[in-house]
């Protein structure tokens, strides 16, 4: 039989080369000669720690601390394994206990920091998280996790500094890498995060993780080509890395040409993790650009089912409500572009300091109304401005510059504010937008449009046209339209004056539905003004243009040529080149 010395040394010897099976048989061997050697019992604690037996950890670690009552390693053990299980205020404990007996403790400064953060103890860890460091200045998962306790609480700079300090101290570290990275990123160094990444990626050239944060990298630094090709490689080390799945997904729909094999991973994305609610919104998406809209409707359903407060999902389920006309459902969630991401990077909320109307009482109150989005859409809502003034309310109008003099022409406003210029005190104030759910607007029950005192031409034979369409439709509009006698083609922009639109005879358009803001402007104003107007609209509009009609609630004198294919618009132009011939008499 081995002397109790030569177990000892096996046992450790063993659980130093992995082989944890081989040292516990040598603890069980040293423990029958000395059950109360403090070192096996805190290098069974240790053993059952690692095999993930807790509560037998646990117990071997108390009777460590039993044989020997200054045991500072068992105690940090301890503590290590009651964070672990959740129990910090015990083990925080445990940790200040190693380190009364053992204040050069490196080890157990790192572990109570990690436990004090945990408690959410911010202050008190970033203090001994340094201290670990002055006493072992190369301790990169130390300096780490000050690093990610400093960028939590928005010290981004010193963050990025400590994370700097780390790959100097260790250049071999992925963590401090990938790290510096990430916060690279929200910061928006793409350039910065894509090398620390690359340098990550030599290190451990196989990690899906990795790969995924560069290729989401090289995707915002607008390169997209490249970003398929690493979300494909980062798939082939790990074919259920449903994040990357879900971005490969959302690019290959975004370049319009692969539609199957980006619903399949996205598919793939919410087989491999169920609760993904952002794939589910991508889908719906996918399912919308498709005009199928109950399936659309379905995956919008889905994600906010699992994620309530998902705002981007709840937004996009809107905009398909309105776009099948379902108004009382779809303005109400309409209200949820004001908790939007992508909504709120070019629209944000204004004068949210004073009350917003509810449908109270306006008689003798002050309201002030407001544009949101672009003008389009400023003059598509005017038509709301009549109905508040008939509740008795005194108007105050807040527009764009370009829209001011057109406004002025409206009845039952007492001021007018450009955009950008003080506004008065009011009783309420709403966005134009927002009055649609307030008079619970319903396909037949849309306010008339207001009249802007504009006398159109009227001409009812076709001559003199105004062009507002998109690069895809121009040339290809132009050429034919050149060869009809005897037309005249105007090209109109956003800044086209009003007098000009009231003397063509036609104003064709287009409306692009992924714009920002959505809408060109110059068909909502001419069709506005009650000009002849026909839309060239993408198979899957804006919902301001309904699905499967060729007329509109919203402007009486549109007319609408919708696509019958995405992306080609061979098939809606033919169709204004009939009916320009038809009203020529050709």
């Amino acid at each position: 039989m081995p002397t109790l010395t030569d177990a000892i040394t096996k046992a450790f010897q063993a659980m130093q080369a992995g082989d944890l099976a081989q040292s516990e048989r040598w603890c069980r061997q040293a423990l029958e000669v000395q059950a109360d050697r403090p070192e096996i019992l805190n290098l069974m604690g240790s053993l059952c720690h690692k095999t993930g037996r807790s509560t037998a950890a646990i117990a071997w670690y108390r009777e460590a601390i039993t044989a020997n009552p200054n045991y500072a390693e068992a105690y940090n053990n301890l503590g290590v394994v009651l964070h672990e299980l959740d129990h910090l205020d015990i083990a925080l404990a445990q940790f200040e206990a190693s380190l009364s007996l053992q204040p050069d403790y490196a080890q157990a400064y790192f572990n109570f920091g990690n436990a004090l953060t945990a408690e959410g103890q911010l202050e008190e860890a970033a203090i001994v998280y340094q201290k670990a460091l002055e006493l072992q200045p190369n301790f990169t998962a130390a300096r780490n996790n000050l690093a990610h306790l400093k960028q939590s609480i928005g010290e981004y700079q010193s963050a990025i500094a400590l994370y700097r300090q780390s790959i100097a101290h260790d250049p071999a570290s992925v963590n401090a890498h990938m790290n510096l990275a990430n916060l690279l990123q929200e910061q928006g160094n793409l350039d910065g995060a894509m090398e620390h990444y690359k340098r990550a990626i030599a290190l451990e050239p196989r990690n899906p993780n990795l790969l995924y944060n560069l290729a989401l990298a090289c995707e915002r630094s607008g390169a997209p080509t490249q970003a398929i090709e690493i979300y494909y490689q980062a798939l082939q080390f790990d074919s259920r890395h449903a994040e990357s799945h879900h971005q490969l997904g959302c690019l290959l729909q975004a370049d319009g040409l692969r539609p199957t094999e980006a619903l399949a991973h996205l598919q793939q994305a919410i087989q491999y993790q169920p609760d993904f609610a952002e794939a589910y919104n991508s889908i719906g998406l996918l399912w919308q650009r498709r005009m199928e809209l109950p399936a659309a409707i379905a995956s919008f359903e889905q994600a906010i089912a699992l994620d309530p407060d998902f705002a981007e999902a709840q937004l996009n389920l809107a905009k398909v409500r309105l776009l099948t006309g379902d108004y009382a459902r779809g303005f109400a969630a309409y209200e949820a572009r004001w908790e939007s991401p992508t909504y709120l990077t070019t629209q944000l909320p204004r004068h949210r300091s004073r009350p917003a109307w509810d449908g109270a009482n306006l008689a003798g109150k002050r309201i002030l109304l407001w544009g949101e989005q672009g003008l389009g859409a400023t003059l598509q809502f005017s038509r709301y401005i009549a109905p508040i003034a008939a509740l008795g309310a005194e108007i105050i109008l807040e527009c764009d510059p370009a829209l001011v003099e057109l406004c002025q022409k409206l009845p039952g406003i007492q001021q007018i504010v450009p955009r950008g210029e003080v506004v008065p005190q009011c009783d309420y104030q709403s966005s134009l937008i927002s009055l649609a759910r307030q008079f619970e607007t319903t396909l037949e029950t849309i306010p008339p449009l207001p009249d802007f005192g504009i006398v159109i031409a009227a001409n009812p034979t076709i001559q003199r046209i105004g062009l507002a369409v998109n690069p895809d439709c121009k040339a290809l509009l132009t050429a034919q339209l050149g060869a009809i006698a005897p037309l005249e083609m105007i090209e109109l922009t956003d800044n086209a004056d009003y007098a000009t639109i009231a003397a063509l005879d036609l104003v064709i358009a287009t409306d692009d539905p992924l714009a920002q803001p959505p809408g060109t402007g110059i068909g909502h104003l001419a069709a506005s003004l009650g000009q002849r107007t026909w839309m060239l609209l993408e198979f899957s509009p804006h919902w301001t243009w309904l699905v499967d009609r060729a007329d509109s609630p919203w402007y009486p004198t549109a007319r609408l040529f919708r696509q019958g294919v995405a992306g080609d618009w061979a098939g809606p132009i033919g169709d204004v080149l009939q009916a320009i011939r038809d009203n020529l008499g050709d």
